[in-house]
């Protein structure tokens, strides 16, 4: 088969598909359609939002970060201060600008872990949550609008499910040979004491 061509319009001049389009391979499809997917989903879990309705925070970790490195002053939650606020699920991230400097710092409402801090502990807390009292995302959503405080994407709380079930997993499985030993003793005990009447 020949060389295969630089884009698709070219075409193969020797072999079987001598004079023939090349086709773009399906992987290749694949793979783009996966990429849009992605950047939907991540340009869906970040939204700027307008600061309406109530947020959930962390008040001492919030307060910790609100202290310009410029200045040595502590800064202001305050709306003028206030350039961005960026929702990730029930975390934000505030972009927030330093009184008496044009330093402008990014504060998180929350806790966060994974390796660029992407994740907020809240939202791995909330998928928890739902887990253990069996409520789905619909019921989730519904409970949160009645506070005020807004909803969380589907595509968010799956993925902090995946991050917090292997923990329960492994929480419930080391529950369950605990108490095992402890019913095995027991039993033995109970055995011990039948035989000696």
């Amino acid at each position: 088969m020949g060389k295969p061509p630089k884009n698709s319009n070219e075409r193969y001049m020797k072999g079987k598909r001598k004079g023939q389009f090349k086709k773009k391979s399906l992987s290749e499809k694949r793979i783009k359609k996966a990429l849009k997917k992605a950047q939907a989903e991540i340009a869906s879990t970040n939204t700027t939002i307008e600061n309406n309705g109530r947020e959930l925070m962390k008040r001492d970790h919030l307060f910790e970060q609100l202290w310009c490195n410029n200045c040595n002053i502590p800064m202001s939650l305050k709306s003028s201060q206030v350039k961005e606020v960026v929702q990730r699920g029930l975390g934000r991230i505030y972009r927030v600008e330093c009184v008496k400097c044009p330093y402008v710092k990014s504060v998180t409402s929350d806790t966060t872990f994974g390796d660029k801090g992407e994740y907020f502990s809240i939202n791995a807390k909330a998928a928890m949550g739902m887990i253990d009292i069996g409520i789905g995302e619909t019921q989730f959503n519904s409970l949160l609008s009645a506070m005020n405080i807004s909803s969380v994407s589907s595509n968010l709380i799956k993925r902090h499910e995946r991050i917090v079930g292997p923990a329960i997993e492994a929480a419930a499985v080391e529950s369950c040979s605990k108490y095992l030993e402890v019913e095995k003793r027991l039993t033995e005990e109970n055995n011990d004491v039948v035989e000696d009447k």
